[in-house]
This record gives structure tokens, sequence and C-alpha cells, in this order.
């Protein structure tokens, strides 16, 4: 089964991972991804997407994530939940790395 996938420059513009569950890293940098969701991902630590045009990201059940790398993207809202106005850190207690910047973030959630 699929553990580490580097898609990196291409011209990819969506992915949807359901149930990849072995995965445990992705790299899809520099394409030009708009939309990505990912379901049941249960062994994901790794996800780099810097350099896309990501407005939104769906992490659903992906609980040990260590590092998301989204910077340089086209995001207003950190959303990686149910609810834009906060983020809940007990879904991802393992995350070390947030890295958001060079975005169109206009507000952060409250992170709880």
């Amino acid at each position: 089964s699929l553990m580490d996938l580097n898609i990196d420059n291409n011209k990819l513009k969506s992915l949807y991972f359901p149930n990849f569950t072995r995965l445990n890293k992705i790299s899809a940098k520099n394409n030009q991804l708009k939309d990505i969701k990912f379901v049941s991902c249960k062994n994901l630590e790794y996800a780099y997407f810097s350099y896309n045009q990501i407005e939104s990201f769906n992490l659903i059940d992906t609980p040990y994530l260590y590092v998301i790398e989204l910077s340089n993207n086209r995001m207003k809202h950190v959303n990686f939940g149910d609810n834009k106005d906060v983020f809940d850190f007990t879904q991802y207690r393992f995350l070390t790395s947030l890295e958001l910047d060079f975005n169109l973030i206009e507000t952060l959630p409250k992170f709880v």
C-alpha cells in the first residue's frame, strides 16, 4: 500500500484522498491546487502543499499529522474542521509545524 507520494511540480488542480490508511507523507508543492480533501488518512504525518492556489483545506480523521505546510497559497481562513471560528488542537495533538505564511489570511480562528 502507498506510504509516500511526491507529486511536486505538476499542474494538478485538486486532490481527494479517501481512506489511504497507510499514506505517511504527501508532497504536492508547486502545482495549481485549489482544493484538497483528506478523509481517513489515519497515518498521514507530513503534508506539504506550498506554492499552489489553495483556498480551502479539509482534513478529516488525520490524527497523527506532525507537519502541515501551506505557504504561498490563497487561503483567507484557517479552517481545518467543521467550525471555521475554532482551530481545535486536540484533533491534531502531534502537530509541531503549521506553515501558513504568504497567504491571504484576514483573521485567525480561536485556537483551543
